[in-house]
């Protein structure tokens, strides 16, 4: 097999933005509750591990915050 992809969070901090892209906002059309950000409170690097966190927090519409990652 050939890994086509890895992060080993040796880092801390914003994930690393070449190889995670924030999707934000709030229309996803499947009726979630929370505002996507690209706010390091909602997901950061720390400790060996991506963290991602929901936040209470109003934000438009939307009465929480949290992350949209993808690879």
């Amino acid at each position: 097999m050939k890994l086509i992809f890895s992060d080993e969070f040796d880092y801390e901090g914003k994930p690393d933005p070449t190889k995670w892209v924030h999707e934000t906002g709030n229309d996803w059309h499947n009726n979630e509750v929370q505002y996507y950000t690209d706010n390091e409170r909602n997901a950061f690097v720390k400790d060996g591990k991506l963290h991602i966190v929901a936040l209470n927090e109003e934000m438009g519409t939307r009465k929480h915050t949290s992350a949209r990652l993808t690879t």
